[in-house]
């Protein structure tokens, strides 16, 4: 039996100015329509409304076809997300190891072994204000499979860069990035099905896209997956089988706040404690205004010292090296990053007065309130001064984006995380690992669709100043 391949086997001479020009334009091809892609696939229908169980943000996964060869069937996620372009482009950035385990524990992948084949286009390192975060190269890549399937490898263009979104309707210029990985066949690196029994699989205009969105510090993120993972044995197992797989992949999109909430509030740590106030002169939460019940236990936010009860708080291990966590509370204006202190009015012995419209929550793409309970069910929630602070503080009733409960849980309600998946660990509590959680269609409200990202308008992408324009 052969040992199993190594990235360090593939031996790729140097690279013709016209191979290189050759593959440098496949790439930016790719990544033009992988950005078309994600923001068309909005105009099909969900298939599914995933919700990630810590951090409570939801994403929307639609089933689509490639645009540019619509024998591919995948399908694309869209959430929100708190971060920068740059945040999310050096996150992306894959130049260490530390860095590329930590990315491929967020996006459930057990990566076996990765080679970088050849560097086309290097990332600028100085002076990123004048110059786009465009990379392009080569790469070789070899994953574990679940449920028994053979180990499947990959040769592909990897591509980022950077592009302009200029909406025809209001007039907004935003910005946006893009990382796209495409396959390709390369002669020094070849399918090593029969000596190795990997299996090359195809992944076709795939990858990740971020967009400026209207709220300040909040992007829009796409998650799409095309492709194929080919073999004798995927012939044979169901279709929906192969669609859960690629759904997952996408709703793991969800995790990647996880990361940078962690990466957030890790600084946070180094308050002194001693500089917060003391938890016996709270009687409310600070966050929904409630009264915590004398036999509960006050939360106290290890970020901003805050006192809050179970519903708007939680506890997360935030990770201090590459070996050793820490156990923290976290409000959740830390976790959210809406820690705008000027907005709270509150005192510790009377709460303040009840809102006078339903609250919003932050992790909904619309501006639409939540559902609305009977009127003998007051809604426990606080009042527009905290518009982040929503999943937890919903009525345990409300279906629209409150998390799934255990105790009367239908067929409807799936959780994602099995044993044929890897559990994410960057951010994991010891009682409850971190969870994504599906609801059917039927739980969602259609008049409170998620709006498209996109409208009619030019996008631009600077590495080259090509331009595409998109229309509804």
């Amino acid at each position: 039996m052969s040992p199993p391949p190594r990235g360090d086997m593939f031996h790729c001479p140097p690279l013709h100015a016209w191979q290189r020009d050759e593959l440098i334009s496949k790439a930016k091809e790719a990544c033009k329509f992988l950005v078309v892609n994600a923001t068309t696939s909005e105009y099909s229908p969900i298939e599914t409304v995933v919700q990630n169980g810590r951090t409570g943000r939801h994403a929307t996964v639609r089933r689509s076809n490639d645009i540019t060869d619509p024998q591919y069937e995948g399908f694309s996620a869209h959430t929100k997300l708190r971060a920068s372009i740059d945040d999310v482009a050096g996150f992306f950035e894959l130049d260490t190891p530390h860095k590329a385990q930590a990315y491929a524990r967020i996006m459930g992948e057990i990566v076996l072994d990765k080679r970088r084949l050849y560097t086309l286009v290097e990332r600028p390192i100085s002076d990123r204000e004048s110059q786009p975060l465009h990379f392009v190269s080569v790469e070789w890549l070899m994953l574990k499979m679940p449920l028994g399937f053979n180990t499947r490898d990959v040769c592909y263009l990897e591509c980022h860069d950077e592009f302009s979104f200029h909406d025809q309707a209001t007039g907004d210029l935003r910005r946006g990035w893009a990382r796209c990985t495409h396959s390709i066949n390369l002669v020094c690196c070849p399918n090593l099905q029969r000596s190795h029994n990997v299996i090359r699989m195809d992944i076709i205009r795939s990858g990740h896209v971020f967009l400026e969105s209207s709220d300040s510090g909040v992007l829009d993120y796409y998650r799409v997956a095309f492709g194929k993972a080919n073999g004798t044995m995927v012939k044979h197992v169901s279709k929906a089988l192969a669609d859960r797989h690629l759904k997952h992949a996408t709703a793991m999109a969800l995790n990647l706040e996880e990361y940078f909430i962690s990466q957030r509030v890790r600084p946070m740590l180094d308050v002194p404690v001693g500089h917060f106030q003391s938890k016996k002169a709270v009687e409310y939460c600070m966050h929904c205004y409630n009264r915590i019940a004398w036999h509960a236990t006050k939360r106290q936010c290890r970020g901003c010292g805050d006192v809050a009860c179970a519903r708007c708080s939680c506890v997360w291990y935030l990770p201090l090296d590459q070996k050793k966590t820490t156990k923290v509370q976290l409000c959740h204006g830390c976790i959210t990053g809406d820690m705008d202190r000027n907005k709270r009015r509150y005192t510790h012995h009377h709460p303040p007065p009840p809102p006078p419209s339903p609250h919003q929550s932050m992790y909904s793409d619309d501006n639409q309130s939540t559902f609305a309970e009977p009127n003998n069910d007051r809604p426990s929630v606080a009042s527009s001064i905290h518009p982040s602070i929503a999943v937890s503080s919903l009525h345990p009733h409300s279906q629209r984006y409150s998390l799934p409960q255990r105790a009367h849980s239908s067929s409807c309600v799936v959780s994602l995380v099995g044993s044929e998946y890897p559990r994410s660990s960057f951010s994991m509590d010891t009682d409850q690992a971190t969870e994504l959680y599906v609801l059917s269609p039927s739980q969602w409200r259609v008049s409170e669709d998620v709006s498209s990202a996109i409208r009619d308008g030019m996008l631009t992408f600077h590495s080259d100043a090509s331009a595409i324009y998109l229309r509804r």
